[in-house]
C-alpha cells in the first residue's frame, strides 16, 4: 500500500482535485471505494456499458464497487471504461 499525501511548499496540507480513468475491468479486475459520497464527485461511462455496481456496509462504512461480469480482457474497449471526478482530498491511499 502506498500513501500519498500533498502539501504546498511550507508543508501544509493541500487539497487536490482530479479524476481517475479506468480502462478494461473485468470478472478478475474490480474497483472499491470507501464512503463514494464523500470521495465521488461524479461518474461518467459510455451509453452502453457493460459496467455493474454494488454497494455494501462493512463495519459502519459504506463501500461502492464498479465491476463488470464480463469474462476475458479486451482492454480499453468502450463498454468498460470508466471516469471518475474526485473531490477535494488531502492525501490518497492506492
Amino acid at each position: 500500500m502506498v500513501t500519498y499525501k500533498f502539501v504546498d511548499e511550507h508543508e501544509k496540507p493541500l487539497a487536490v482535485k482530479t479524476a481517475f480513468n479506468y480502462y478494461g475491468l473485468n470478472t478478475n479486475k474490480f474497483i472499491g471505494y470507501k464512503d463514494p459520497g464523500g470521495v465521488i464527485e461524479a461518474v461518467y461511462a459510455n451509453n452502453p456499458t457493460n459496467i455493474m455496481y454494488d454497494n455494501e456496509n462493512q463495519d459502519g462504512a459504506q463501500w461502492l464497487y464498479l465491476k463488470t461480469l464480463l469474462r476475458g480482457f479486451r482492454g480499453g474497449t468502450p463498454d468498460k471504461v470508466l471516469k471518475l471526478l474526485l473531490s477535494r482530498f488531502l492525501k490518497l491511499i492506492s
